[in-house]
């Protein structure tokens, strides 16, 4: 399968299994049991994207869902860089998005700052 990038169901049965990647973590949740490990830059997870949830912490904020092939639920929580590369794309699109590591970037005002950087591709079809 070949992928394109997006920048410049839907969802399958349940396996039961949750990947949440968030702040910089990555936190497996599998038969009641967590575990939490720290997201490494080129991690890439990939699956049909099941849309948007409010956060339940935070309904500002979104939460970008994902379910793999093999039925887990990947929830990716929102940064720049997600939105709007996901913003972009359709419910039900075959996905696979890689973290980069945390981007230094400079705001309008002058002020640096750290940006966690994700970049999303989409399943086109191989001819």
């Amino acid at each position: 399968m070949k992928f394109e990038a997006v920048s410049n169901l839907v969802a399958g049965e349940s396996n039961g299994v949750i990947k949440v990647l968030r702040a910089g973590k990555l936190i497996t949740i599998e038969n009641g049991s967590k575990s939490e490990s720290a997201l490494e830059a080129g991690t890439t997870v990939t699956g049909v994207y099941a849309g948007a949830t409010p956060n339940k912490f935070d309904e500002t904020r979104n939460d970008y869902n994902l379910r793999s092939e093999d039925g887990t639920l990947i929830i990716l929580a929102q940064t720049a860089s997600l939105a709007n590369q996901l913003s972009k794309v359709l419910v039900g699109e075959l996905l696979q998005i890689t973290y980069n590591g945390k981007k230094n970037i400079t705001r309008k005002n002058g002020a640096k700052a750290a940006m966690h950087d994700f970049v999303v591709a989409r399943a086109v079809d191989a001819e």
